[in-house]
């Protein structure tokens, strides 16, 4: 198992997003290579909906199958940038996504929050559904670019010790939601 993390800024704060790729008990550094530039070509695919303000400078993909595994840094220069060129929300305004892997209970399922929504994409306290339409397009274009590099994306559980791949990714609603460590000041 390789855990990806992408690393990104909004408003000078960090914004990091973790995620989890299928890989051998003793992925080579190709393997690790190959899992981080499926990233980087999934969130090309992710990024247009998002708002200029945020932008990602790293994804960091390691190996976790022992503590002393492999790590590989893909540093992204210049920082891909969102695409929208409108005014973020603050850092703490997230849409969540679920990721499925069509099996049932909690360590099964997983959840992703991305941060640098456009204000034009927010009504109230609602997204717009073409905005939310275009983010699950461009995840599940993630979600190719790793099928694509044979390294799926997972939903892992350390308290179960099971790791599934992800099959779907859903928005359960249109509700705005909230990451209170990606507040000013309170963490990644």
């Amino acid at each position: 198992m390789a855990q990806v993390t992408v690393k990104g800024s909004l408003f000078g704060q960090d914004v990091f997003n973790v995620w989890y790729a299928l890989c051998g008990p003793s992925p080579t550094f190709v393997d690790l290579n190959d899992i981080a530039a499926g990233f980087n070509a999934g969130y090309g695919a992710i990024m247009p909906s998002l708002s200029n303000e945020f932008s990602i400078s790293e994804i960091v993909v390691k190996d976790i199958n022992t503590t002393a595994g492999a790590e590989v840094t893909l540093a992204i220069t210049p920082p891909m940038a969102g695409g929208a060129a409108t005014a973020s929300m603050p850092g703490g305004t997230a849409l969540c996504v679920s990721l499925r892997t069509g099996l049932s209970g909690r360590q099964f399922r997983g959840r992703k929050y991305f941060s640098g929504i456009p204000t034009s994409e927010v009504v109230g306290n609602a997204f717009d559904p073409d905005f939310v339409s275009a983010m699950l397009t461009g995840i599940n274009t993630l979600l190719g670019a790793l099928l694509t590099v044979d390294h799926p994306v997972q939903v892992a559980s350390p308290t179960y010790g099971t790791a599934t791949q992800v099959i779907a990714v859903v928005a359960s609603d249109l509700w705005v939601d909230s990451q209170r460590r990606r507040l000013t000041g309170r963490g990644t």
